[in-house]
């Protein structure tokens, strides 16, 4: 079934069956498959500073 011990599940009854499906970890995948995007330090940093003006410029 590929459902490693665990897991967390999302269980439905159809049709007087019982479907289990696995509900993927989100870290797992994170570490598993390949990266898409890149970014600089400056850039995160950039990024993280205009978050925070949107934030708290109406504090």
């Amino acid at each position: 079934m590929n459902i490693e011990k665990g897991a967390i599940v999302k269980l439905t009854v159809k049709e007087n069956k019982l479907i289990v499906e696995p509900i993927p970890d989100p870290f797992k995948l994170a570490l598993e498959y390949p990266k898409f995007a890149k970014t600089t330090v400056e850039e995160f940093e950039g990024e993280s500073e205009e978050m925070q003006r949107e934030l708290f410029s109406d504090a």
